[in-house]
């Protein structure tokens, strides 16, 4: 089974398009939608939005679709919301988990790549960005800059007794948005994993989450990020990998 979970603040820009493209999609390359189960978290507290979605998914269900909402009024972070799809979506250790930005476009077949690599590599974390982690808490593009790697939180696929075995989807210590993906990645490899990026026909738009509140939030998480990991003083704290194995 795959598991796709995408929070959303509001269910607008490209959302319809993106949660019509990831549906179409399994359809056209998977056959059928009997092993696929789709989990909106709504992020708002405009309640109509998960009304509205609703009704976009429930055209699905005669083809098969399950299709799973929740509402959170509080605007608690993409990686907590994360977290929500996954105590709604019961995972079983060996399904398939996606999580997924609500602006992504998506041109193409994203679910095979990344299942086969999974298959290829059952304990590993897999996505088209792998950025560059830098004693600062921000991604980079260009290596040199940290001694960690991360699937970007905008688009990755890993099996649940991966993140289980990582200890779940978010750490606690973590406030609102960012960094909750720069977290279960180094988390998924000091459990043993690795990190594989896949080519895949998927762009991240934009960022929508701003506002004072979340930047001062960022900048918390950055702070707990490089303590937590000891990013600042140049090396990994005792049992920690110095190199992020990627395939």
């Amino acid at each position: 089974m795959l598991k796709v979970i995408i929070p959303t603040c509001g269910a607008n820009g490209c959302f319809d398009d993106t949660l019509e493209a990831i549906v179409q999609n399994h359809l056209k390359f998977q056959g059928n939608l009997d092993n696929l189960t789709v989990v909106v978290v709504s992020n708002t507290d405009d309640s109509g939005c998960l009304e509205r979605i609703g009704a976009n998914l429930r055209r699905w269900k005669w083809n098969g679709l399950d299709y799973r909402l929740y509402e959170e009024p509080r605007r608690i972070g993409y990686f907590r919301a994360i977290e929500r799809g996954w105590n709604l979506a019961e995972p079983q250790p060996d399904d398939y988990v996606a999580g997924m930005n609500d602006d992504v476009e998506i041109s193409g077949d994203w679910i095979t790549p990344l299942v086969e690599a999974l298959d290829s590599h059952p304990n590993a974390q897999v996505g088209p960005y792998l950025p560059y982690l830098g004693a600062d808490g921000f991604g980079y593009q260009a290596p040199g800059r940290g001694f960690y790697k991360y699937i970007d939180g905008c688009c990755w696929m890993a099996r649940a007794e991966t993140i289980t075995r990582a200890g779940g989807i978010v750490d606690r210590g973590l406030k609102g948005a960012y960094c909750g993906d720069c977290d279960l990645s180094i988390r998924i490899v000091e459990s043993g994993g690795i990190l594989q990026q896949v080519p895949v026909p998927v762009r991240h738009i934009g960022h929508g989450t701003n506002g004072p509140e979340t930047q001062e939030n960022w900048a918390k998480n950055r702070q707990y990020l490089a303590s937590k990991w000891d990013l600042v003083n140049g090396g990994p704290k005792p049992g920690c990998n110095h190199t992020t194995p990627v395939v």
